[in-house]
């Protein structure tokens, strides 16, 4: 994921040192590069466990990623569309 410049913190000053991924085992998977933030909110446990079972997303498990996705899409604006609380 490319991190926009725009982050605070300097977050996106590493961006620099970056380099892809010449291991295809260290490919992200196309549909993870821009994920749809509002899909993880409406995610069940067996989609998510399908998608993202043997991915290091599982970690954080599908409560967590869809925190983390309302987070984002409120940082983006879209606060209105953003649940609250993960189902």
């Amino acid at each position: 994921m490319v991190l926009p410049a725009h982050l605070p913190g300097g977050l996106s000053s590493n961006a620099k040192f970056s380099r892809p991924a010449a291991e295809v085992a260290f490919t992200p998977r196309e549909e993870l590069v821009r994920p749809d933030l509002a899909a993880f909110a409406t995610m069940d446990d067996t989609e998510f466990n399908a998608r993202f079972g043997d991915t290091p997303l599982s970690r954080a498990k599908r409560a967590g990623l869809a925190r983390t996705a309302a987070a984002l899409r409120g940082n983006e604006g879209s606060l209105a569309t953003a649940p609250a609380r993960p189902p």
